[in-house]
């Protein structure tokens, strides 16, 4: 972003302040479901993972959408609030930053709800995997297209960021659920 000037160094600080605040309830779901997960693991109840895993992620995916639209069209407004005297052009880069962030809210959300449920279940390392391949994704947009495509390349690193992050995360949740339904079928039935 430094290569890009004063500019947009100023907009992409300002949009990350925007996208912090209006992404925090999507980050506290996430947190609650590694509780939930680690309490329901304990309780041999599986099934409660799945359903819980699943009712949250369309709470939260719907939640994006309401995200996105505060992105859209108050975005730019409330991220003046962290600059003194923007011009228009770093106003426009906000909103560009913002709009593209929030367009792929969706794919953040996975990732906040299924890290934070697989480390509830005791898989630690899927955190770690799935931020490496976040890193290997804006290393990707830095030295592969930031010099072609400039500020555009900027607002699309984390959207890459978190799709490849999902990339590793939901295979890796579907097999530690297949993994989890073979040692407990019978536990559900059980309680």
């Amino acid at each position: 972003v430094n290569s890009l000037g004063a500019g947009a160094v100023a907009a992409v600080s300002a949009g990350s302040r925007v996208n912090n605040i209006v992404v925090a309830p999507m980050e506290t779901a996430g947190i609650a479901m590694a509780t939930y997960c680690g309490q329901n693991l304990g309780a041999g109840r599986p099934d409660r993972i799945r359903q819980g895993m699943k009712s949250i992620s369309w709470v939260c995916l719907g939640y994006s959408l309401l995200a996105f639209l505060v992105n859209f069209y108050a975005g730019t407004a409330i991220s003046s609030l962290f600059m003194d005297n923007a011009g228009e052009e770093i106003l426009a880069q906000v909103h560009e930053y913002l709009a593209v962030n929030g367009a792929f809210y969706p794919l953040l959300t996975l990732i906040f709800i299924f890290r934070n449920g697989l480390q509830g279940m005791g898989f630690s390392n899927s955190a770690m995997f799935a931020g490496l391949s976040e890193l290997a994704a804006r290393a990707i947009v830095a030295f592969g297209f930031v010099g072609s495509l400039g500020y555009s390349a900027v607002c699309f690193a984390n959207p890459l960021a978190w799709a490849f992050a999902d990339l590793i995360l939901l295979p890796l949740y579907f097999v530690k659920m297949r993994g989890l339904q073979r040692k407990a079928p019978l536990n559900a039935l059980s309680l």
